[in-house]
């Protein structure tokens, strides 16, 4: 089992060489960043600046460099209709 994260997307790539349904996608957060392999119908979510949700990652090897691959990437947006700062909650005094 792999691990899941929050990334932002900093770069996409062209296609990988003799791959033609594999994209590298330059991903990252606070702690730096990797190369994520997107395959086609994961890339379309992959934009500059859209923060992804990958889920059961692991690091692969390609030749000497390690790249990122996923089972699951998703766009993550934040629920705005669910404002728990604009709920008066009663108090206890």
């Amino acid at each position: 089992q792999g691990v899941s994260l929050f990334a932002k997307v900093v770069e996409v790539r062209p296609k990988v060489d003799g791959s033609p349904s594999i994209s590298e996608v330059v991903v990252g957060d606070h702690t730096g960043t990797i190369t994520l392999r997107a395959p086609d119908p994961q890339v379309e979510l992959c934009k500059p600046g859209a923060v992804l949700h990958i889920e059961n990652a692991q690091i692969v090897m390609l030749g000497a460099f390690m790249r990122l691959e996923a089972e699951s990437i998703k766009e993550f947006e934040a629920n705005v209709k669910n404002d728990l700062s604009a709920v008066e909650y009663p108090r206890a005094d």
